[in-house]
């Protein structure tokens, strides 16, 4: 097991009128290392001790582990090891490895986790980051690369802060974006970033257990079974015993819940709780890139495949942009109009010049869906198509 794969971002969705013959048929692109080429061990890179105490704590007891083609080798192993170091705390913790999505490796595979009854799932590599429909708690664990990020300060980050206007505006900024696989050396990123110059703006991801629902365990009193005395909040009635009215704190409860913030579906943007905030593609960026114009500057951190890369260049195309790949160590400006980004212009050509469209929901589990879906029908009826 001393080995892992390079993980890569998720393929594309297949499309639901295909024959099945392409998922069979898809090549996982994954190559295996040695994890000498990087400082973790298995269970550092796999977050162990940390989903260990995020499952312990909140009162977890069925989980489910959803893996991406890359990452199979690694489940039976992690499902053992989280399996029984959890029953040494809490013999009733069951811990189960979901079969493959049928929408996207990167999105929270919601549906498959409900029929194992699972009240959190742990999601392991790539992640979109979408917001959620809440019903389950979500943990994510992104894996470890080293971001390199104090050779990006020392390639002198001047050609970047060149390009911002000599008076800038509050927008004028280098806002920096990055894969989650950088995400636990992120207080490291920030703290270099923000020496070299104050105008550098890091769009951090939000707290991993920021997702995680801490659930209520049920009364331990009389077999784990509610206490026979009236209870003006059990079911709402306060002249019947717990057990006659056949009371839901029986099973665990929610009593509180936080969550990545919503989209909206004009702008994917929408304010946080804090209001100097807005969420981006599942990261916390300053307002003041809701403003952003040709003298604003993005720096990726990743590759140049990143499905976030091209979603963010596709929202700020007017932006320049620059990539840090840390494997290659290189510093370099990135073309805004990249192959993968032109057949993405390509198709939205084609249904602009549809006159009949037809609305797919790949999955259900993202948060505000039916609210999309009325939004688009709405533009499409606007457009005067059907």
């Amino acid at each position: 097991y001393h080995h892992f794969f390079r993980m890569t971002e998720a393929a594309a969705p297949l499309p639901f009128s295909s024959s099945g013959a392409e998922a069979i048929e898809r090549v996982v692109e994954a190559s295996v290392d040695s994890l000498d080429d990087i400082p973790y061990d298995f269970e550092d890179f796999f977050n162990v001790e940390e989903t260990l105490r995020v499952i312990l704590e909140n009162n977890h007891s069925r989980v489910a582990l959803q893996f991406p083609d890359a990452l199979l080798w690694a489940s039976t192993r992690l499902q053992t090891m989280l399996q029984e170091r959890a029953m040494e705390k809490d013999p009733n913790v069951r811990v189960c490895v979901l079969a493959d999505t049928s929408y996207g490796n990167c999105c929270v595979d919601e549906i498959a986790a409900q029929h194992f009854s699972s009240t959190l799932i742990v999601h392991y590599g790539h992640a979109c980051l979408s917001s959620n429909s809440n019903r389950l708690s979500v943990f994510y664990v992104f894996g470890k690369k080293p971001a390199c990020i104090s050779q990006l300060v020392d390639q002198n980050l001047s050609s970047v802060l060149d390009s911002l206007p000599t008076e800038p505006a509050p927008h004028h900024k280098v806002f920096v974006f990055y894969d989650p696989v950088y995400h636990h050396e992120v207080d490291e990123i920030r703290a270099a970033l923000q020496a070299v110059d104050e105008r550098i703006q890091l769009c951090e991801i939000s707290d991993l257990s920021a997702h995680v629902t801490r659930l209520e365990t049920p009364s331990k009193d009389q077999n784990n079974i509610c206490d026979e005395q009236q209870n003006d909040s059990c079911c709402g009635s306060g002249s019947i015993s717990c057990n006659e009215a056949k009371c839901e704190s029986q099973t665990p409860q929610i009593v509180s819940i936080q969550s990545l913030p919503m989209e909206d579906p004009l702008s994917y943007i929408n304010a946080t709780d804090d209001f100097r905030f807005v969420s981006i593609f599942g990261r916390k960026a300053p307002a003041a890139i809701e403003q952003a114009d040709n003298q604003t500057v993005f720096l990726w951190i990743g590759g140049s495949d990143s499905i976030c890369l091209r979603n963010l260049k596709m929202r700020f195309n007017s932006c320049k942009f620059f990539l840090w790949q840390a494997e290659k160590q290189k510093l370099e400006e990135e073309r805004i109009l990249t192959r993968s980004l032109m057949q993405r212009y390509g198709l939205v050509q084609k249904a602009k010049e549809s006159d009949l469209i037809g609305i797919v929901v790949g999955t259900l589990a993202v948060s505000r869906y039916l609210q999309m879906v009325n939004y688009v029908k709405k533009i499409i009826k606007d457009a005067g198509k059907n």
